[in-house]
């Protein structure tokens, strides 16, 4: 089993962005087309660095079971509910989305720790509070 921990707060996947580029003359557009960016390329770049870092073999060839853990830092909040959530009794249900978080970070995995994130054939997402945030994600060839 491979286990790879990301130290800070746990990211969602986001739609792309989209801007209009080239020359418009009056309402007639001449030679302009839309332009698909990343706003967050920066940030995801620093995480594949975190995981290339952390995983330094070959990139893995056959069938994955990968299980997330997200874990976020409670609200602020009276110490009884504070406690409720760090013990588990109270579940972190506001976004960002786990399938989202999910799609991030097996994204940022490709061609690093496994070929092609089709091979993952069973993923498992949970999130929780915990006192300090962090991503942490277990790989098992099956």
């Amino acid at each position: 089993m491979i286990t790879i921990i990301l130290y800070g707060r746990p990211q969602a996947q986001k739609r792309p962005r989209f801007k209009r580029v080239g020359i418009r003359k009056y309402d007639y557009e001449i030679g302009s087309f839309v332009r698909t960016y990343n706003p967050d390329y920066k940030a995801h770049q620093k995480i594949r660095q975190e995981i290339m870092q952390q995983y330094q073999d070959k990139p893995l060839t056959g069938p994955l079971k990968v299980k997330f853990t997200f874990l976020f830092a409670p609200p602020m909040a009276s110490m009884k509910k504070t406690q409720a959530m760090l013990d588990g009794r109270i579940y972190k249900t506001t976004k960002p989305d786990t399938s989202n978080m999910i799609k991030l970070y097996e994204d940022l995995m490709n061609k690093i720790v496994y070929k092609d994130d089709a091979q993952i054939v069973y993923e498992k997402g949970f999130k929780k509070y915990a006192l300090e945030e962090k991503t942490i994600i277990e790989i098992t060839e099956l």
